[in-house]
């Protein structure tokens, strides 16, 4: 996804989610006026319980270039009513990088959608790892094949590492490749599967 895109739908995501919010939810009360023109709460009513200026707000919902901090984000995930995945959605349209942080923070996985499908897949190993392969989390069954990474820390949990310097883990993953490419290619001669 581009930045301008990036932003653009950030922009439709404040908007669907300002939309959906009655006045009465957000405390906001009717004076005198039985009907509104607009569905939802309004650009500036978000703005004022956000306690950012209008013309912010209205250039975030434009999908303009501009940088937004944290703290703005939170008071409009908390206005907005934002669930955790919506909060994590709005934080990675801002700046992607941030939700970089986020996945690579073991203590969010605990408590993330993704330890709950980790946990429902109880009839195969999973894990989650980031991207230098440091498992974050891990279901049951991934504990009993490739051992107790919650009892390790640092380098002891990363893959690459456990890969190299510990034989018992070197040889199951050798072995599951070749099983891989035996259940892959039943048919095929052993010398057919091994390259030069």
């Amino acid at each position: 996804m581009s930045e301008d895109q990036r932003r653009l739908e950030l922009g439709r995501f404040l908007r669907s989610r300002r939309v959906r919010l009655s006045p009465e939810t957000v405390g906001l009360q009717h004076f005198g006026m039985t009907r509104r023109k607009t569905k939802g709460l309004r650009r500036e009513e978000v703005a004022a319980l956000a306690g950012i200026s209008l013309p912010w707000y209205t250039f975030l919902e434009q999908g303009r270039d501009i940088n937004v901090s944290d703290q703005v984000l939170e008071s409009l995930a908390r206005v907005l009513r934002l669930n955790q995945d919506e909060q994590d959605h709005l934080f990675f349209l801002s700046n992607p990088r941030r939700m970089k942080e986020i996945v690579s923070d073991e203590n969010s996985i605990t408590s993330t959608p993704l330890r709950y499908m980790l946990d429902q897949m109880s009839l195969c190993p999973a894990y989650i790892s980031d991207e230098k392969m440091n498992i974050l989390a891990l279901n049951g069954l991934a504990s009993l094949v490739f051992g107790p990474f919650e009892e390790e820390d640092g380098h002891k949990r990363n893959m690459i590492w456990r890969m190299f310097m510990l034989e018992s883990y070197r040889v199951l993953v050798i072995r599951s490749r070749n099983i891989d490419i035996d259940l892959c290619f039943p048919n095929e001669p052993k010398e057919a599967n091994c390259h030069e």
